[in-house]
């Protein structure tokens, strides 16, 4: 499929999300089978809504199939498959700015009728898009993200240690990893750390992560003891990062599937994640899951993971083996086949 299908590529430039990530990781291995289109000077706000619906359909071949793999795209361009990663700016609008959340209450339900085929990354996601915007079950497609396990591996102590010293982290510590959102549910993690901290020694909590644009900025009356925030992490510390962990925590009101999740299990840490949206379909029985509005379940899954170094090394163990059933190279597959479909028809 040389040089026939385009793909809207204005998500590579968001720096360090879930999004840029999956854009990154799939048409890397796509490689010149696939033509990127993008405008980094308009990348993100307005500017980039502009590009995409009025530029970029110039930009395009009579004939050329367009994949958009971030969860917008141009309404004038039919002959599309579009990449849909969950509804939360419908399902969750308290987490996102007004006027975006007015755009995609608009743009979405016009534009899953207009392309050929939408993807989610999971069953969760599917099903809302089926219920949520009165899609046809057919023309719904899960396809779920990979992990690149030649990056993400557990790593030596020398590394983990060295991460530790260059961003000033502390010898045992919990992990969550995600934008400070509303729907990460940090303030009941906060409340919940705070419970345990009587329970669980020296033990921080490492919270890694910045709000994005779309998002409302999230205000803390109170920060407990012992929670140190670290913006950003460089691409390649993360793994470290993640294997330095006693274990991950991600009690999340709303996942479309949960990237950090996939990445701690292959590095040989336990998750503890939210029995609601995407993630009991993404961890299975390989993470303790807990109810995200019960601040007391939150907060024993944290004592119980931290004290019981058993249930850790049988959590982790039984992560590595699910995180083995997830890889972008299949990821890739599935969608360049996806593609080609949808390409050669008339």
């Amino acid at each position: 499929m040389t040089g026939a299908i385009a793909v809207n590529a204005r998500s590579i430039h968001h720096p360090q999300t879930g999004v840029g990530r999956y854009t990154r990781e799939v048409t890397t291995r796509l490689g010149d089978r696939v033509q990127l289109v993008s405008n980094e000077s308009t990348a993100q706000g307005l500017p980039g809504h502009f590009w995409e619906q009025i530029v970029l359909p110039s930009k395009l071949g009579r004939t050329q199939l367009l994949w958009s793999p971030a969860n917008t795209g141009p309404l004038t361009v039919t002959r599309q498959v579009l990449t849909i990663h969950d509804l939360s700016p419908l399902d969750e609008p308290d987490g996102f700015k007004l006027q975006f959340r007015i755009w995609y209450r608009i743009l979405l339900p016009l534009l899953v009728n207009r392309v050929r085929k939408v993807i989610t990354d999971s069953e969760f996601s599917r099903h809302r898009v089926i219920e949520r915007l009165g899609v046809h079950a057919g023309k719904v497609i899960t396809i779920p993200c990979g992990v690149d396990k030649s990056h993400f591996y557990p790593r030596p102590v020398t590394e983990v240690a060295d991460v530790k010293d260059r961003y000033g982290l502390p010898e045992t510590y919990l992990l969550t990893v995600g934008t400070l959102e509303h729907r990460k549910n940090l303030w009941r993690l906060f409340r919940a750390w705070e419970r345990s901290i009587p329970k669980i020694g020296e033990t921080a909590l490492v919270v890694v992560g910045q709000s994005g644009r779309p998002f409302r900025s999230l205000r803390f009356n109170h920060i407990p003891d012992r929670v140190l925030f670290v913006p950003s992490v460089n691409e390649p510390d993360l793994p470290s990062l993640y294997s330095g962990a006693l274990a991950l925590v991600i009690p999340s009101l709303y996942e479309g599937f949960g990237l950090p999740v996939v990445e701690a299990m292959a590095c040989g840490i336990p998750v503890i994640a939210s029995r609601t949206g995407a993630l009991p379909e993404v961890v299975s029985d390989a993470g303790r899951l807990v109810d995200p509005y019960e601040v007391d379940d939150i907060s024993q899954a944290i004592i119980q993971m931290i004290t019981d170094s058993a249930l850790r090394e049988d959590y982790a163990s039984k992560g590595l083996s699910r995180a083995a059933s997830f890889s972008w190279d299949q990821t890739s597959a599935r969608i360049e086949a996806l593609l080609e479909q949808v390409s050669s028809e008339s």
